[in-house]
């Protein structure tokens, strides 16, 4: 493990290196493209919802679109700097914070998740089917029924052109280090398979909290980690022989740090953090219980990102902000925060706002990420649960911060030894690329 302040970390030894992939040969693309499925596959394909027919139009869009559409990943030239490539908002989140500890910030650059800088050649879309096929092949070896089928080919053809495309894109801009802020994305991966490929020094910057269900880092060169937690769950995949693993505290969460030092006023406000794989039961069950709560003057419900909730279908005295709004602003409105399965915990714990689990997710996402389980974050199990944190809420979040130290290191090394700490990192690895790959 690298922290904050030790010593700058070895090179990737270069065994470790050719054993993922080697700038200027022809990609391994069946090993690359299992790769960029793993997650995908093992959770994903399970959750989606499409029929055969949707499926099937999905497949055939996938296949037109990459000939017939001109897409750009974005107009912003990166040749010879570094650059963050993001995909969600949260993504984008992270890797502004992360730019900004920088002596020269990374040039922020939006990617489409189909294929960027087409329109694609019909060889590259011909070698995609070829790589969905044989995926498909194997899926059915696994035993994944039809509907299962269709999709892992459909996503597997994506992730076969995606790589071509980023390739191409890479060895355009040739950028002096490539971070994304996802390691089980497909587009994401395919972003960090391409570096590898094409030799350009690749970077993970955590965006939100892990689980063991996500994929080996093994794509990357450098991860940037929010603390000791992320670095277990790594470690016991094996990465720490072949990725430096740096842990700088959940960096997207400095500014929230910072602002605890500025206490905000009451406003007898519960807030609800929810997210798409939502039970409409289990929340039901909640806001009742929260509504027979005399201390609950209201209840603010923050979806997540690109998620809707139906005004009309919650109970009286609760209301959804709209899920565009970003997570400071929702912090700011509320004086508990009661959280399912999200990692809207670390926000509201940076930002020394009392937290508390309850279950609003199926049993097999109960305590997603932990916080539960290790004793960071307890679970509401009556409105009056609440009472001790409102009434001495600095109190109550100081000592709950303290308890997520496993997960944040910044809830107890601080903020402002990181910055210098990551040039350092970012400059080693770059000076390590191979030769004459970067421009």
């Amino acid at each position: 493990m690298t922290d904050v302040t030790g010593p700058v970390p070895r090179p990737v030894a270069p065994a470790a290196v050719a054993a993922r992939s080697t700038p200027g040969r022809a990609p391994d693309r069946p090993a690359i493209v299992q790769s960029i499925m793993e997650f995908y596959e093992t959770w994903m394909v399970k959750t989606e919802t499409t029929s055969p027919a949707r499926e099937l139009a999905y497949i055939v869009k996938s296949l037109i679109d990459p000939l017939a559409r001109s897409r750009r990943v974005g107009s912003t030239v990166v040749r010879g700097s570094g650059c963050a490539l993001w995909v969600s908002r949260n993504q984008r989140r992270a890797l502004e914070a992360f730019s900004a500890l920088l002596a020269e910030p990374l040039a922020l650059v939006q990617c489409d998740t189909s294929a960027p800088l087409g329109p694609m050649s019909l060889r590259s879309v011909a070698t995609g089917v070829m790589a969905g096929m044989r995926y498909a092949l194997g899926a059915h070896e696994r035993r994944h029924p039809p509907i299962e089928r269709l999709r892992l080919f459909r996503v597997a053809v994506n992730a076969s052109i995606l790589l071509d495309a980023w390739m191409r894109w890479l060895q355009a801009q040739r950028p002096s280090i490539v971070l994304v802020s996802n390691d089980h994305m497909v587009a994401c991966r395919a972003i960090a398979h391409a570096a590898q490929c094409t030799g350009t020094p690749v970077g993970y910057v955590q965006h939100a909290s892990v689980t063991g269900l996500f994929p080996s880092l093994r794509c990357f060169d450098v991860a940037f980690l929010d603390g000791a937690r992320a670095e277990e769950i790594y470690r016991a995949k094996g990465d720490a022989d072949r990725v430096t693993l740096v842990r700088t505290g959940a960096v997207r969460n400095f500014a929230l740090h910072r602002a605890r030092e500025n206490p905000k006023p009451r406003s007898g406000a519960v807030g609800v953090a929810i997210n798409v794989l939502l039970d409409d039961a289990r929340l039901e069950r909640l806001l009742k219980m929260l509504g027979a709560a005399p201390f609950a003057s209201r209840v603010v419900l923050r979806p997540h990102p690109g998620q809707r909730l139906d005004p009309a279908a919650l109970p009286s005295g609760a209301f959804a902000i709209d899920g565009s709004a970003s997570i400071e602003e929702f912090l700011r409105t509320v004086d508990v925060v009661i959280c399912g399965s999200t990692s809207t915990p670390m926000e509201a714990v940076a930002a020394g706002v009392p937290c508390f689990y309850y279950q609003l997710e199926a049993d097999d996402v109960r305590d997603y990420y932990g916080f539960m389980r290790s004793g960071a974050l307890p679970e509401l199990t009556s409105a009056s649960d609440l009472a001790p944190a409102l009434d001495a809420p600095e109190t109550w979040a100081r000592a709950q911060r303290l308890r997520f130290a496993e997960f944040d290191d910044a809830c107890v090394q601080g903020v402002d030894a990181v910055a210098h700490r990551v040039r350092q990192v970012l400059a080693e690895v770059v000076r390590r690329a191979p030769p004459g790959e970067i421009a």
